[in-house]
């Protein structure tokens, strides 16, 4: 038997309409709707993390009749698996991709990261958020503007690196990066996401496709809304 794991949404990194189809399949998965929200990829004052905090209680809780619990955490020093799952997600946001997963490596967080999601603790990347949980983050090599030295991702999402905010102007960029690294790459517009599930699957939601780029004839996959990905 399979053993299964907690599910992971990914989403290209749009505004909060951009992204509602998908945030409307993450919130209603959670039983209890405790959601722990990391904001750090961004680079703020504590002014600014509050105003995040108001954008993300808003976004979630126009969704749902439930009352939705969010917490939120600007330092993962010291968080432990058991800090975590007291949650029924973690919810990471955009911003500069190699800092915040400076931050997740650095701090110790990584391995409190994949053990909660190997317990079936549910996460949720968006922009930034879901480029650190691939293989790896240098298809936004150009955001490592402070000589950050961690560019391997969690690999938590069956060996794909990710791409956000994908638009045509993308794709000589990820197919030269594709043959370089020989790596799949996922590839998501603003209005398009992917969930992947308990079970193994991939099933993309929004309004637009997603795209998975790889070595071959057949170079460019595209994957439209409510369908699987193989």
């Amino acid at each position: 038997m399979k053993h299964r794991t907690g599910k992971i949404f990914v989403s290209g990194g749009g505004g909060a309409e951009a992204s509602k189809l998908l945030d409307k399949r993450f919130i209603d998965s959670l039983s209890h709707k405790r959601v722990v929200y990391v904001p750090i990829a961004s680079r703020m004052d504590v002014l600014g993390y509050e105003a995040n905090y108001e954008w993300i209680v808003d976004c979630l809780t126009s969704l749902t009749d439930d009352f939705v619990d969010i917490s939120m955490w600007l330092d993962l020093n010291g968080k432990t698996l058991s800090d975590l799952k007291k949650f029924d997600a973690i919810y990471f946001s955009g911003g500069n991709t190699y800092k915040l997963l400076d931050n997740i490596v650095g701090s110790g967080f990584k391995e409190v990261l994949i053990k909660y999601h190997k317990e079936g603790g549910v996460i949720y990347g968006g922009s930034a958020g879901a480029i650190v949980l691939g293989k790896k983050i240098n298809t936004v090599s150009e955001e490592n503007d402070r000589n950050y030295k961690y560019e391997h991702g969690l690999n938590l999402l069956d060996n794909y690196s990710v791409i956000c905010h994908f638009n045509d102007s993308f794709k000589d960029k990820i197919v030269k990066y594709v043959e370089t690294e020989k790596s799949y790459v996922l590839a998501l517009p603003e209005e398009a996401g992917v969930v992947f599930d308990d079970n193994g699957d991939k099933y993309v939601f929004g309004s637009k496709p997603a795209y998975v780029f790889r070595l071959g004839l057949n170079k460019q996959i595209i994957i439209n809304p409510g369908s699987r990905i193989s």
